[in-house]
């Protein structure tokens, strides 16, 4: 009787606290993992990590609602240089010995007649393609983040303003103001003789970035054209000034991380037919060094992807896309080498690679193609993806299976893998190192 009145009273505590968290709006997860690589460029091994996260779903009026979502994120390797931050003060992203702790999102939003906004911290994604999505110019990734979600997760919001225009049920307008620039965060392999900043635009109204959109979503298909003016979430690579020591003979170099301006225009689309479903996603990026003039600066460039999705009985799923570069008046990074004092053109040759390297501009043409394979068993409790990516000219690949399982109500494992091949200098060639396994234990409520 006794254990019955305890199953009892513990079964109604449980309910009670549910029933709590409900009314708050709140839900989240806590996480174990296990990561065997890291994400930096370097050799270490072996990274256990704890991962909390908090969201907040709460209507506070009728018309306004407050959304947010907090994480700490203990063990994220590669954070443990406060330099090596990436504007964590613009982005309210805390790096301290390895734990970043961040408000990933905190924002207002109003919705009235055909008026839909928001203001605050937020997670602008666009783009219909998987994964890969050319239009997504706005919201920055952490890459160095250990999370088994991958490219989801490694997102973090930008302070924003966006304002959506119903024009019909199914046809929106939509304005985005940012006013303060965050960049997504990579892994750098910085020499011990070369002093690396990252220079950010500054806070100012001038050096805000502004993004329209006319969207459209519901039956039979849903498509988009965008536009925006902003900065490049990825670095590009300048040397500032290189000096030879007099007695040692040791080369010391001052390089920045820039982000220079940029348009972007593009369009995406999803339609089904039957058991396929067909999706596309292109964008040309307008830079500064139209004509290729600077050796050390993104040159214009047109990325496309078009996907094709097919169902397979109940529970397979397959989504095959192309997905395509062309680089306008592309930069030869040899060209460095032509500077008349060869210490600083070696140096500014070493910087203009990696910058292309980066942001993928070392082939006119690129071709490549993307896979995404998901099974389903056990009344769905079982789930098997295997994510690949394969860049063809380069020969360089990313793939990232994993697997997991509903261990019992709002529990889940996770078992996976990255593995990253190629030449050295290649997208997924230069973080070859970071190829191992990953497990997590994760509790939500």
């Amino acid at each position: 009787m006794l254990l019955v009145v305890c199953g009892a009273a513990g079964a109604r505590a449980e309910d009670g606290a549910t029933s709590a968290l409900a009314r708050l709006g709140l839900s989240g997860s806590l996480a174990l993992d296990y990561f065997s690589s890291n994400h930096a460029l370097d050799d270490r091994r072996h990274f256990p990590g704890v991962n909390l996260d908090l969201k907040q779903r709460l209507h506070v009026a009728e018309s306004l609602r407050w959304v947010a979502e907090a994480r700490v994120l203990a063990g994220q390797v590669g954070h443990e240089n406060p330099e090596a931050s990436h504007g964590s003060v613009r982005s309210l992203r805390d790096i301290d010995g390895g734990v970043v702790s961040e408000l990933r999102e905190g924002y207002g939003e109003l919705t009235t007649g055909r008026w839909d906004v928001r203001a605050g911290k937020q997670i602008l994604a666009w783009g219909r393609a998987d994964e890969l999505n050319p239009t997504d110019a706005i919201t920055p990734k952490d890459y160095l983040l250990l999370l088994p979600e991958g490219q989801s997760a490694y997102r973090y919001g930008v302070t924003a303003l966006k304002a959506d225009y119903f024009l019909t049920p199914a046809v929106r307008a939509i304005g985005v103001w940012v006013p303060v620039f965050s960049p997504s965060v990579i892994p750098l392999a910085v020499p011990d003789d070369v002093r690396l900043r990252e220079r950010l635009p500054a806070v100012r109204l001038e050096d805000g970035s502004v993004g329209a959109k006319l969207d459209h979503s519901g039956g039979k298909l849903d498509a988009s054209i965008a536009y925006y003016y902003g900065f490049n979430l990825l670095p590009e690579v300048r040397v500032e000034s290189v000096v030879q020591d007099a007695i040692t003979g040791r080369t010391h170099a001052d390089v920045a991380l820039v982000h220079p301006r940029r348009h972007m225009i593009g369009a995406d689309f999803a339609t089904a037919i039957g058991r396929f479903g067909y999706r596309g996603e292109v964008a040309y990026v307008h830079t500064g060094n139209e004509s290729g003039r600077r050796v050390d600066e993104v040159t214009p460039y047109l990325y496309y992807v078009l996907g094709i999705e097919r169902s397979f009985f109940e529970n397979l799923n397959v989504i095959v896309q192309y997905v395509g570069r062309y680089v306008v008046n592309r930069v030869d990074p040899a060209r460095a080498l032509a500077d008349p004092d060869a210490l600083r053109g070696q140096a500014r040759f070493l910087a203009a690679r990696e910058t292309f390297v980066i942001n993928q501009q070392l082939d006119t043409v690129q071709n490549a193609w993307s896979a995404r394979i998901d099974k389903q068993w056990w009344n769905d409790t079982l789930d098997l993806e295997l994510l690949s990516l394969h860049e063809i000219e380069r020969n360089d690949f990313f793939l990232r299976p994993k697997l997991a399982y509903d261990l019992a109500d709002n529990w889940r494992a996770t078992v996976g893998g990255e593995i990253f091949h190629g030449p050295k200098h290649s997208f997924f060639g230069r973080v070859d190192k970071n190829t191992g396994a990953f497990v997590e234990v994760k509790y939500s409520f």
